[in-house]
């Protein structure tokens, strides 16, 4: 019996540590303000905090005119534009990244119109309706 409560508690064990490691690299996503580049990473202010994230030729780069800077890269024999070319500081941008330990490694970095809140959460309201007419219906 013994034998079975040990194995069982290791296989727990094992089970809670792959868990913490899936849950450590789900993506997330930040929105903010490009403050730095390098070759390798970006750093984006998010709110009051400086987040730093690792880019490499899997990061994807959604911005207006990527597209053509890619394809202007191709013709000159290089695999795509530097990051630089297609985002600069300054600009703000949404990137959906995962953790793993102390780095932040960007999947994809995407131009957008504003740093702030998740335009999705602002079309959000809360209230009471107290009365509904069908639409065209009119008004006594």
């Amino acid at each position: 019996m013994r034998p079975t409560l040990v194995a069982l508690a290791l296989a727990l064990a094992l089970v809670h540590s792959q868990g913490s490691a899936l849950a450590q690299s789900a993506a997330k996503t930040a929105r903010g303000t490009v403050t730095a580049m390098a070759a390798d990473t970006v750093t984006v202010k998010v709110g009051t905090t400086d987040m730093t994230f690792t880019v490499d030729s899997k990061t994807n780069v959604v911005a207006a005119g990527g597209g053509t800077k890619e394809r202007a890269a191709q013709a000159a024999g290089a695999p795509g534009p530097k990051l630089a070319d297609v985002i600069k500081v300054g600009q703000p941008v949404s990137v959906r990244y995962t953790s793993t330990g102390t780095t932040n490694h960007a999947s994809t970095i995407t131009a957008v119109s504003s740093a702030g809140a998740d335009p999705a959460a602002a079309k959000t309201s809360n209230g009471t309706v107290d009365a509904r007419k069908p639409s065209g219906a009119s008004s006594d």
